[in-house]
């Protein structure tokens, strides 16, 4: 039966279960009947994820290679009632740094339009040190969307240079 559709619920969190086979990465698959609980779970409080930007995978058991998994546990959830009342609300799951999770950041209202854009300058070319910080720049791990490590690479370039 599904709960106070009334209230307005926003639930932020590290839920460690994904909603589906596809949220995970590693040698052994997900627990199937956790994944049926979890989704009826959240039908029965009528509660879905929130439109995110930034890493796909929120978790790392950050062993090596051979043994890691990737998963997404955590999550940003809301109802239509807490949508209905702040459509513009979207999270950024952040690069998860010295933890093992990733920070999650929610945007409740529209920031002003920001324009900032990479440009590359000429002079940079000369720099001393241009060639070793490209290459350090782009052999860097950076978790997330295409777009969003090639961006990340491109600010490191550019702290790197200035």
């Amino acid at each position: 039966m599904p709960l106070l559709t009334s209230s307005i619920w926003l639930v932020l969190g590290d839920f460690n279960v994904v909603r589906d086979v596809s949220e995970r990465v590693s040698s052994s698959p997900p627990d199937l009947a956790d994944i049926l609980d979890f989704n009826e779970c959240l039908l029965n409080c009528q509660l879905d994820d929130i439109n995110g930007s930034g890493c796909e995978f929120t978790w790392t058991n950050k062993q090596d290679d051979t043994t890691r998994v990737w998963s997404k546990l955590d999550r940003a959830l809301a109802n239509s009632s807490w949508l209905s009342n702040f459509p513009t609300t979207h999270v950024t799951f952040l690069p998860a740094g010295v933890s093992d999770h990733s920070p999650v950041m929610v945007n409740v209202f529209d920031d002003p339009p920001v324009k900032s854009r990479f440009s590359f300058l000429n002079c940079w070319i000369g720099h001393s040190k241009y060639k070793g910080i490209v290459a350090q720049a782009w052999q860097t791990y950076v978790q997330g969307s295409a777009m969003f490590r090639v961006f990340s690479k491109l600010k490191y370039v550019k702290h790197g240079l200035l």
